[in-house]
This record gives C-alpha cells, structure tokens and sequence, in this order.
C-alpha cells in the first residue's frame, strides 16, 4: 500500500493555505494604507444628506470665558454633550468678600447660548430660572449638593439651546461653587 498520496494531498493543501495567506497579507497593505490616508479638496464639495439637502458645515470659535478652542469647519450635527467652554461660574453666598466667597451667586447666560452642562460642589442648591418661562420667576430645577453627594453634575445631552436668558443662582447662605459649560 502506497501512503506517499495522502502525505502529498496534505502538502499540497498546506502550501496552498500558505500561499493563500501570502498573498492576502500582500494585497491587503495597500488597503490598510488607503484607510488612513486624506483626501485633499481643492474646490468646493457638495455633500447632501439622505433628503438631499446640503449638509452645513462652519467653523466653530473660541467658546466661553476660557476661550475654549474651537474647529476650522465642523459639520452641524448639533451635538454637544458635556462640550463647549466655561460660561461662568459662580457660588451659593451673595457677597462678595473673598472669605464668604469671591464669586457671584448669579451667572446669566445669554439668548442664543448652548447649555451643555451644570457642575455643582460643595453644600447647597444652584437654582435655575429662564426669562422665557415665567418671566424668570418660575425655578425650572434646583440643582442640590450634599454632604452624602457634594458633587452634582448636570449633563444636557445634546445641549439645552437658549433662545432667552437662562439663570443659575446659587441660593445665599449655604455653601457651594458652581460652573456652567455650553457654547
């Protein structure tokens, strides 16, 4: 009984794996190297979005008092979760002596803004009014901070955005600080 045939049956399967292998390994570093490489555009691009219309894209600013870097062109999907610059920031004791606390308890943010956050710390509640609602009578939330949870954070998604005022007041005689994000 000859037992050379299987044995030539497996190499021959073997090599052919192998050169297989080898030529995906060689194809396949023009690819990876295609992946990662940019396009330069010289002249204007037109991009529509699945109902056909033009995708928007501007540049973004400086943001906030921090005067957060921006972006040379970014496309408006309108996302700013936890992003954007510092707005203001403020604590929960109206004066303005540097042992009661050197900040304001009031930080207005303007119409027009993207709210994407509220940080609070300390002991106390940071309460939030809008001209819109109420003619800024109304609290839309109190944000409140504790001993069991001194620290409270306030993440709005996508962002809240502002069309009038929009104020954080930290309520006098307790003790918190508080910062406000957005764009």
């Amino acid at each position: 009984m000859d037992n050379s045939t299987p044995r030539r049956s497996v190499k021959k399967t073997a090599l052919t794996i192998l050169a297989i292998l080898s030529a995906v390994v060689v194809l396949s570093a023009p690819i990876v190297q295609a992946q990662g490489s940019r396009v330069r555009v010289t002249n204007t691009v037109k991009t529509a979005d699945s109902d056909g219309s033009t995708i928007e894209s501007e540049p973004i600013g400086e943001m906030g008092l921090l005067r957060a870097p921006g972006s040379d062109g970014a496309l408006a999907v309108r996302n700013y979760p936890g992003g954007g610059g510092l707005l203001g920031a403020g604590d929960c004791t109206s004066s303005t002596e540097p042992q009661a606390g050197p900040l304001p308890n009031v930080v207005n943010v303007p119409g027009n803004s993207i709210i994407t956050g509220v940080l609070v710390t300390g002991t106390g509640v940071v309460r939030i009014t809008a001209a819109a609602v109420g003619n800024g009578q109304v609290p839309l939330a109190n944000v409140t901070v504790n001993s069991n949870h001194p620290n409270e954070v306030l993440a709005l998604g996508t962002g809240l955005s502002a069309t009038q005022p929009v104020t954080f007041t930290g309520v006098d005689g307790t003790a918190c600080n508080f910062l406000v994000f957005g764009i």
